[in-house]
């Protein structure tokens, strides 16, 4: 699966936090007060206190503070539900460029996503699927794969992937061995003809984490 932005994890976490707080100081202002068993001289001295009607401005500014606290928590709980139903229902877009060079060349680039994994064997990026049609790219020139990979202990690997059929592309594994983010390529792959759903690919060769901080596709046409 693919991360999550930071602000969008602090957001949550500072919310939940809020929500327990909210709670907890609900308990304790609701919690009723222990009873003291007083010696009878004391109990005599003070029963006109003890029995003695709250005070009803007290009474009514604790109640205030609880209905408060309470409209405080119903605010939050419906702030963390709307951000769990975005994040249930967010959907990746993938954007594609077009590029003209000075022999009348087109270039089309299509931007992949990104992914992470600790696994020795390759696991596909949920994030980086994309459909591509070879229709709409008519005399294909060139198909470039390009990887931005890191790691801090052994080899980040990434390869294309043909999900529709299964296919691997073998000549397009790429590797990085450096906690400096790298972008790495293959060239001169051949798509497949008709609409497809590629995928890449991604492996540690230590079971360090390996980061996909980015991919993307280069098309080129005549």
């Amino acid at each position: 699966m693919p991360k999550l932005p930071q602000n969008l994890i602090t957001l949550l976490l500072g919310a939940l936090m809020v929500n327990v707080v909210g709670l907890w100081t609900v308990y304790l202002i609701s919690k009723p007060v222990a009873k003291v068993i007083l010696p009878p001289i004391i109990q005599d001295q003070s029963k006109s206190e003890l029995t003695s009607p709250a005070d009803p401005e007290l009474v009514a500014t604790e109640a205030d503070k609880i209905t408060e606290l309470k409209e405080q928590l119903d605010e939050i709980s419906g702030v963390v539900a709307t951000l769990s139903a975005n994040l249930q229902t967010q959907t990746i877009t993938k954007t594609i460029t077009q590029t003209a060079s000075s022999n009348s060349a087109k270039e089309y680039v299509i931007y992949l996503g990104s992914g992470n994994t600790t696994s020795r064997e390759w696991i596909e990026v949920g994030g980086t699927k994309t459909t591509i049609d070879t229709a709409n790219y008519p005399a294909i020139k060139n198909v470039q794969f390009q990887a931005s990979l890191n790691i801090v202990g052994g080899e980040a690997r990434a390869r294309f992937k043909n999900k529709t059929t299964g296919a691997i592309f073998y000549d397009s594994e790429v590797m990085h061995n450096s906690s400096t983010t790298t972008w790495v390529s293959r060239t001169d792959l051949i798509l497949h003809n008709g609409s497809n759903e590629y995928v890449i690919e991604l492996r540690s060769t230590s079971g360090e984490l390996a980061q996909l901080e980015g991919a993307r596709l280069r098309i080129t046409v005549k």
